[in-house]
């Protein structure tokens, strides 16, 4: 049987959701010497998405980096309209 589709009710700014993943695991990172570069525009609208949930996802993304990449690595995070 189908399941509804889900509803997302919270606007959620892609840069804040991002850099709160990044401060909950920036030791992890730091401690591998892994450099994040973020480039959002503010101008970016925010997005309709379960807030908590968007966070987490981004925050496992950068455990997971964490254990692939090898010391020194650097990730690129860019958005655009």
């Amino acid at each position: 049987s189908e399941q509804a589709a889900a509803v997302f009710t919270d606007r959620v700014n892609l840069a804040e959701a991002i850099q709160t993943a990044l401060q909950r695991v920036d030791a992890s990172l730091r401690e591998k010497q892994i450099e994040v570069s973020v480039d959002i525009p503010a101008v970016l609208p925010a997005l309709l998405a379960d807030g908590a949930k968007f966070v987490r996802m981004f925050e496992l993304l950068f455990l997971d980096e964490q254990v692939s990449l090898p010391a020194g690595s650097r990730i690129e995070i860019t958005a655009q309209l």
